[in-house]
């Protein structure tokens, strides 16, 4: 009566996706008495009452039977209440296949169902299915898309017939194409069955629309959502973006346009091809831009801010915070859920949505695959766990049982059983042939938020920081786990049985002992909430996501951090990897999926001898030795290549703040706190020259290219010139602005260059007269190093600045910054390609100095990082820090390229780009070196 009796919410439900959405909606406990034909009948009766006219002429009955899906419920309302939801997607489905083979003269039986009620289905299906398609290319490629909503495939419909509702019907004016993956794939198989005079009408069309948006307004630096405001000007943005997101899509070569100052922020250009063309100050910011094909492009003035490009570019598809995200076991394809109350299965190769899960009426707070890979169950806030199969798209079955929101859903390793736990803090064990429940498992006294399973046992953890063990055998609990402060919110199993990892509200990831049940490690990963844990398939490395937008990987044997992934820009709720552990995924609050690549053999070893923290390290010319002093009075030499300590020199009675290595490579030269110098000989491992001079302690050092003068720099602001041969004081600087905190010889050997204070002085090393002074840095500078050329001089200080100055103008170039954290030392690439700084943040990281990029960024350590040093073959980055310990790691490890994400050969040639543009963006979608 509710349905039938109110023409308006009748017309509500038509325009609301049709039957299925309101099965759903049935599916609530007020109308659970009712069987599925009476929902559908009530349905088809509300229809028959919403005959009446709608603004524009329409009748609510033409919109209901605009797609034969509508039609299918309908028939499906007269009196079949015997077929379930999957047979009458089967029937409509086999409908079409048989319409789109039967010019050929192929009959019914080579399609014909195995029933006869649904052979009967098909035949009213045959009926009704050519009022609304129309026409046979058409109708072949709706077969393949059979899973679309009737949204969707109204949708898809519309834009191919007619493009220029993206700026007049309200249904499509709102779409974001860029999270809609399943319509741009259904418009591209549409597309390809149109003929070239059809085709080229209808991207003359979408060109118009972007075209629209020509003029003068530049919006760079503006967010999405503000560019595509309710006003006029950001509905046509949006319009322009969807027009040019179809163009990319639909693989058309767009040569010799001119989009001068055109507008389309957040376009999906992905694969888009521009050849010959105007894009000068064109607004392309937040544009998804991945495979392309730029050649001879006017790129000049265009806004390339925030543009996703190669490998940075997330899978779009949820408009909602991202919640759990599934792989497959063959690693091809990723399962995600979300906020939005959609299921999206992926193509993790190509990276686009193959097709939208539908069944929940709520949040999907859970996903788990089967271990053959044909199923995925999730769970959420409608309280149903539901089974979809993955090749068929269909909703196999949905099991109910829970009364209140499910957080966590797990499959067992055999397959055969499902479990699931939430808020009414119980555990259900459910049999996935039968659909029904073996077990209850009850014990717990909060909300069930974290489950795992492996061989005999189940894991459950809760809201009040309880972890359970229960045996399959018996269904007992075997033992209770305690540590966490706060809720557990995920938990995952090693490899071998022996291990359990947890994580939870209070930050922290605890290793569990399965045998003694006793906790052996725990690490403060994060600095909020953790929300989810996983371990890759060899069991070394443990995975973590949190509320601080961070994504980090952990030695699982020293509990030390290996990689931080920075891009979400929002809590990370679920995390995991692809079973051959290439491709880190995560989910975020940001709506977004992101790959990203495990590196592998990052750290080679770390030197441990120091009895304090290391001040500074230096590399011996051959790339063999390194040199470390510290708090402990001490310099030591290592093997680089074996990792042990070669040679130890005490001398020194106070804190030893530098070293270098001289030319030669014989000797290394330190400096103390005790105000002195001394140089050592590493062959014979005797102290050679002790100077005396300096009135305070010595802070900094360097030497000449040639080995015939030391540098020394001191707390008293003095600069003294040593002569290492007689060992003599040659001369003394006054820098008059403070403690002389860093200094640098020109590759040349003409220019000493000092850093006190916030000021950098050149110095003639031959009169001794200051040259120049560079002024930009607003707090204490730490380090400086010119590049191999002479040609720049980069620097770092206390105000968490790296800056590029260039020698010949002494201008300030560029100001490079990750953080707020002072920055202790720089160094830079023997190719001068790259400079690499360490911060008292226990950050390493590493600039492209033509791009101005951070290019990676090191796993932090707990501690300050004081110095760094970089190999002459440039392949290691030595660094030494607060924990006493050296940590030699590779500069360029392993990891995977575009070929893993299955990308083909981008290229970009010949593109005009402004001084002032953010070039590297583009760069980095076509990063394959031998095409760029």
């Amino acid at each position: 009566a509710e349905l039938t009796g109110t023409p308006v919410l009748a017309t509500m439900l038509c325009n609301h996706g049709g039957g299925e959405d309101v099965l759903l909606a049935m599916q609530r406990p007020r109308y659970q008495a009712l069987s599925r034909g009476e929902v559908y009948q009530m349905l088809f009766e509300a229809r028959l009452h919403a005959e009446r006219e709608l603004p524009g002429g329409v009748t609510a009955a033409q919109v209901v039977f605009r797609s034969c899906e509508d039609i299918a419920l309908a028939m499906f309302a007269r009196g079949r209440t015997y077929l379930s939801m999957g047979d009458v997607r089967d029937a409509f489905v086999r409908s079409l296949q048989w319409l789109t083979t039967r010019s050929s003269g192929e009959g019914l039986a080579s399609n014909a169902a195995e029933r006869p009620e649904e052979k009967e289905l098909v035949d009213d299906f045959l009926v009704c299915a050519p009022l609304r398609v129309g026409r046979l290319r058409e109708l072949k490629a709706a077969v393949s898309f059979s899973h679309l909503s009737i949204q969707e495939f109204f949708a898809a419909h519309r834009l191919v017939e007619e493009p220029s509702v993206l700026c007049g019907e309200p249904a499509c004016v709102g779409l974001d194409l860029r999270i809609c993956p399943s319509i741009r794939g259904f418009v591209r198989d549409l597309f390809v069955h149109r003929t070239p005079e059809e085709q080229a009408r209808w991207v003359s069309s979408l060109r118009g629309i972007v075209e629209a948006t020509r003029g003068d307004k530049h919006c760079a630096g503006e967010s999405l959502s503000s560019l595509w405001g309710t006003d006029a000007e950001g509905r046509k943005c949006r319009s322009a973006a969807n027009a040019m997101t179809l163009i990319a899509a639909v693989d058309h070569i767009v040569q010799g346009w001119d989009l001068s100052r055109c507008r389309f922020p957040g376009a999906h250009l992905d694969g888009l091809q521009l050849l010959h063309s105007k894009l000068c100050g064109a607004d392309l910011s937040h544009c998804v831009l991945t495979r392309p094909r730029f050649v001879d492009v006017d790129l000049r003035d265009a806004a390339l801010g925030e543009v996703f490009c190669g490998e940075e570019a997330p899978l779009l598809g949820h408009n909602r915070a991202v919640r759990s995200v599934a792989v497959t076991p063959d690693g091809t394809r990723i399962v995600s859920s979300g906020e939005d109350k959609t299921v999206i299965l992926w193509n993790l190769k190509k990276k686009t949505g193959e097709r939208n899960l539908r069944g929940h009426d709520g949040i999907v707070l859970a996903l788990a695959v089967t271990p053959d890979g044909a199923r995925v169950v999730g769970g959420g806030d409608d309280c149903w766990v539901m089974i979809w199969n993955l090749e068929s798209g269909r909703m196999e079955q949905s099991l109910r049982g829970h009364e209140e929101t499910i957080r966590a859903v797990v499959v067992t390793e055999d397959g055969t059983r499902v479990v699931s736990g939430g808020d009414d803090k119980v555990v259900k064990v459910w049999n996935l042939r039968s659909g029904k429940v073996e077990q209850t498992l009850k014990g717990h006294k909060s909300s069930v938020t974290a489950l795992a399973a492996s061989g005999t046992r189940i894991f459950s953890g809760d809201g009040g920081n309880l972890m359970k063990v229960w045996l399959t055998s018996s269904w007992k609990e075997e033992r209770n786990l305690k540590g966490h402060k706060g809720a557990v919110r995920s938990m995952a199993v090693t490899p071998n049985g022996a291990h359990l990892v947890s994580c939870g509200d209070d930050g922290h990831i605890k290793v569990w002992d399965l045998n003694s049940g006793k906790e052996q490690r725990s690490v403060l990963a994060h600095t909020d909430i953790i929300w989810s844990v996983k371990l890759t398939p060899d069991g070394a490395n443990i995975l973590s996501g949190s509320s601080d937008t961070l994504v980090k990987v952990w030695n699982f044997e020293s509990g030390r951090e290996v990689q931080c992934c920075r891009g979400h820009g929002g809590a990370v709720f679920t995390v995991n990897v692809t079973p051959d552990g290439a491709l880190l995924l995560s989910g975020s609050e940001d709506k977004s999926v992101k790959l990203w690549s495990l590196q592998r053999s990052e750290e080679e070893r770390c030197l441990d001898g120091h009895k304090s923290a290391v001040n500074a390290v230096a590399i011996t010319p051959d790339g063999v030795r390194g040199v470390s002093c510290g708090d402990d009075a001490t310099v030591k030499v290592w093997n680089l290549q074996s990792g042990r300590a070669e040679r130890n020199f005490a001398g020194h009675t106070g804190h030893v703040k530098a070293v270098v290595v001289m030319p030669s490579g014989e000797q290394a030269v330190s400096a103390s706190e005790d105000k002195t110098v001394r140089i050592w000989n590493l062959k014979s491992g005797v102290e050679e020259l002790n100077y005396q001079g300096h009135t305070s302690p010595v802070l900094t050092l360097a030497t000449t290219p040639n080995g015939t003068r030391v540098i020394s720099g001191s707390e008293d602001g003095t600069i003294k010139i040593w002569n290492p041969a007689g060992g003599a004081e040659e001369r003394t600087l006054t820098a008059g602005d403070g403690s002389v905190m860093a200094l640098a010889v020109s590759p040349n050997g003409t220019h000493i260059l000092s850093g006190s204070g916030n000021v950098i002085k050149i110095w003639s090393l031959a009169s001794g007269e200051e040259v120049q002074t560079l002024l930009g840095h607003t707090d204490r500078i730490c380090s400086l190093t010119p590049t191999p050329d002479g040609a720049r001089l980069v620097s770092c200080g206390q105000d968490a600045s790296v800056r590029v100055w260039n020698l010949d103008t002494w201008a300030e170039e560029n100001c490079l910054r990750s953080s707020n954290a002072w920055v202790l030392g720089v160094t830079v690439t023997a190719d001068g390609s790259q400079a690499i700084s360490c911060g008292c943040d226990g950050s390493v990281n590493v600039w492209n100095l033509k791009t101005r990029l951070l290019e990676r960024s090191f796993p932090s350590r707990k501690c300050s990082i004081n110095g760094v040093a970089v190999t002459p073959d440039g392949s290691r980055v030595v660094s030494c820090g607060g924990d006493k310990t050296i940590r030699v790691a590779s500069l360029h490890p392993e990891s995977s390229d575009f070929r893993t994400l299955g990308y083909g050969a981008p290229i970009v040639e010949r593109v005009l780009l402004s001084e002032n543009c953010d070039a590297p963006t583009l760069l980095r979608a076509g990063q394959a070196p031998q095409a760029v």
